[in-house]
């Protein structure tokens, strides 16, 4: 602190009491205070013989801001958490990114690394503190590719061990297996938890492969309609199975993924052109498909 003395005369002699944390300047008309805590000081003026006063000067010193910011439990990126300065013991608080006016923040990180930067007040005392906050990342995927029937990897952009959890089994032998077998046709979900527990959650689709049913069998001729047969995209399935009905209902023939298909003979018998009826199941997939058909004897 500098404090200045302005005398009526010059003949005044000022007098300011000695210490390490008084500096004098211009005959005492000025002093520098330096005072570590809250004191009074002494300065004595006086005019020759005349007139001789002591006054006292008292430097009220504020303890200076000491603490750290704080950051709560927060382990992922997009997780809420809060940044606490309460430490520092301040009457006002400017945050950096904001203008919260709290000891106290609520942020949500989105990098790996954020930093955040504060300004305290407390009296005349000012601050400045900065923070980064580090937190896990979030997994990320490259991408979930088809590899088989039903079979699918899971590519994802670093490596790390991760838990790779579809449909929610999370007691799964395979679930520390980036490549999954059998998973089945239709829309499933995918949890991916990471070591640190960041996690990442989306949805992929195996679409069952297109197949066509035959339209009309020629029994007896060269071509590829000479039998009713399962449909060889059908065949990949462990277990397929088609039967074959007249019009009212009497069963003919069964099909399964290892038959040749179906001449249109019954008993042996040669049956005549009309329109027939099958029903076909795959059970991999758990569908029933039914539909019709006719023979035509050239």
């Amino acid at each position: 602190v500098k404090l200045n003395v302005s005398p009526k005369s010059d003949k005044t002699t000022i007098q300011w009491q000695s210490g390490n944390d008084v500096k004098t300047h211009n005959s005492g008309l000025s002093a520098t205070l330096s005072p570590m805590s809250s004191k009074s000081y002494n300065v004595t003026i006086s005019n020759g013989e005349c007139a001789k006063q002591t006054k006292t000067v008292s430097v009220d010193v504020q303890p200076q801001m000491f603490g750290k910011i704080e950051a709560g439990e927060v382990l992922c990126e997009g997780d809420r958490t809060t940044l606490d300065a309460s430490s520092l013991k301040a009457e006002r608080y400017e945050w950096g990114h904001g203008s919260v006016d709290s000891a106290i923040i609520t942020v949500v990180p989105q990098n790996v690394e954020n930093r955040y930067t504060l300004t305290a007040y407390r009296g005349k005392c000012v601050i400045n503190k900065e923070f980064t906050l580090k937190v896990g990342a979030t997994p990320r995927i490259a991408s979930i590719d088809s590899i088989g029937l039903d079979d699918v990897e899971i590519i994802m952009q670093s490596t790390r061990d991760y838990q790779y959890i579809v449909d929610g089994k999370t007691a799964a032998k395979d679930v520390a297996d980036n490549v999954k077998k059998h998973v089945g046709f239709g829309n499933h979900t995918l949890h991916i938890v990471d070591p640190a527990g960041c996690t990442v959650d989306t949805t992929f689709t195996i679409v069952e492969p297109p197949f066509e049913i035959q339209k009309f069998i020629i029994p007896g001729s060269d071509g590829k309609d000479a039998t009713f047969k399962i449909p060889d995209a059908v065949k990949i399935y462990s277990s397929t199975e088609m039967t074959i009905y007249d019009r009212w209902g009497k069963r003919l023939a069964m099909l399964t993924s290892e038959s040749d298909g179906w001449d249109g003979t019954y008993n042996g018998k040669p049956l005549p052109s009309t329109d027939y009826w099958y029903k076909l199941f795959v059970d991999e997939i758990n569908k029933i498909y039914v539909g019709h058909f006719t023979l035509i004897r050239e």
